[in-house]
């Protein structure tokens, strides 16, 4: 599977599989998941696709992934300004990417600890920019606290569900050359 080193290099063929992949996770949200509400919370789908993807190709595709996936949801939920979360998507997709090379190499699982903890960040920081920009109150505090906490929950239960799921729609060979890092 993804050994140390090993990355998915942005390449036009892998762009339409992001798109198939952001866009069959968008569609499950928009159809599905966003009427699921944990404690008044609503899972991050496209957060945790981010993630995974990041966590299955490296950090340069996880960033594409989250890009893609962080402009999908922007687009067509309301009250966030557009692009706030492909920004922070992108962010958490490189940086999961990174780590995933650097401290958790030849992994075979996915780290339950790393996606819980990507998930605390992606969600912390885009909710405390919303909750800043709207005015701090309790109530806001509150509800990013239970945010924070429910999505990272989720996340870490669902990723083994979403791993087969990013891996089929990517579909990353990693017998290629042009996937190896040395």
């Amino acid at each position: 599977m993804v050994g140390p080193g090993r990355y998915a290099e942005v390449r036009p063929q892998m762009l339409t599989r992001v798109l198939l992949l952001v866009v069959t996770a968008l569609a499950a949200h928009v159809a599905l998941i966003h009427r699921i509400r944990l404690f008044g919370v609503v899972p991050d789908t496209m957060l945790l696709v981010s993630i995974v993807a990041a966590l299955e190709t490296g950090s340069e595709l996880g960033a594409a992934v989250g890009f893609a996936a962080g402009l999908g949801i922007d687009l067509v939920s309301t009250g966030s300004p557009l692009g706030l979360r492909a920004l922070i998507f992108t962010l958490v997709g490189w940086g999961v990417g990174f780590a995933r090379d650097r401290a958790f190499p030849g992994a075979e699982r996915v780290p339950f600890a790393l996606v819980a903890v990507a998930s605390v960040l992606g969600t912390a920081l885009y909710g405390g920019l919303l909750t800043a920009a709207r005015g701090v109150t309790v109530p806001a505090l509150r509800h990013l606290g239970t945010a924070i906490a429910v999505v990272a929950v989720l996340n870490a239960l669902f990723s083994p569900l979403a791993r087969p799921v990013v891996r089929r729609l990517l579909s990353v060979n990693w017998n290629d050359p042009v996937n190896r890092r040395a």
